[in-house]
């Protein structure tokens, strides 16, 4: 239904789920209490002063726990990256986590609910709208790969940060360090299931254990910067 909606559709689809988005990061720890959202440790103690540092310090304990039966190179490079240029902002929010399409419930092309909150925190905007323009790139890359249209005009960095300024009146920075803090944090997630797929028989191991990462290739033109040109503003 959204690929067959018209281009006013998907107008109103944009909009609606930048609303649900700015609606979610209205919550902040000043006036509610998100401390059960603070991240738990998985091999160490969390470190970092910001919600921001500890968001990742968690990820990246998650990437060690991870790889701890055969390291992974790549995510090991990404992660020292995301650390050597992690923002300085102190901005804290409730943060959806999985916030994309794929997660909301529409009628007529409006939100009506959001769903799977099971990647919840504390953390800047930016993190939630990295992850939606970056998931919609995820699934426009692999519909290219397939030799299929896609909607590459569709959920642009461009236009979400547009709407969100809009409807927030809060400008937004760095995304394109929060598309890759997305784009590394799903190949940690990738990694993770090709791992389940090879313990249950549905998956060999390959030689190369970064080879269970199906976006290798996005992360590898992120680290070398060339992956940035080829998508619309």
């Amino acid at each position: 239904w959204v690929t067959e909606g018209s281009a006013a559709d998907l107008t109103k689809l944009e909009h609606s789920a930048v609303s649900a988005l700015a609606a979610i990061h209205a919550i902040r720890p000043e006036d509610h209490d998100l401390s059960f959202l603070e991240p738990v440790p998985v091999t160490r103690p969390i470190a970092g002063a910001t919600a921001l540092e500890r968001h990742l310090d968690w990820w990246d304990q998650y990437r060690e726990w991870t790889t701890e039966g055969a390291r992974s190179p790549l995510l090991d490079e990404c992660f020292a990256c995301l650390r050597d240029t992690c923002p300085t902002t102190t901005e804290a929010r409730l943060s959806w986590g999985d916030a994309r399409i794929g997660n909301m419930l529409f009628e007529d092309f409006e939100v009506t609910a959001v769903l799977d909150w099971e990647m919840a925190a504390v953390a800047p905007p930016e993190v939630d709208l990295g992850w939606m323009t970056y998931l919609h790139r995820f699934f426009q890359d692999l519909a290219e790969e397939l030799g299929v249209a896609g909607l590459p005009d569709f959920l642009t960095a461009g236009t979400v940060t547009h709407l969100y300024r809009e409807q927030t009146g809060r400008e937004v920075s760095d995304l394109r360090w929060y598309q890759a803090y997305a784009a590394m944090r799903h190949g940690v997630i990738m990694r993770r299931v090709t791992e389940r797929a090879v313990l249950f028989g549905d998956a060999v191991r390959p030689t190369d254990p970064d080879e269970m990462i199906m976006h290798r290739a996005t992360l590898r033109a992120m680290l070398d910067g060339t992956y940035w040109d080829r998508l619309p503003s």
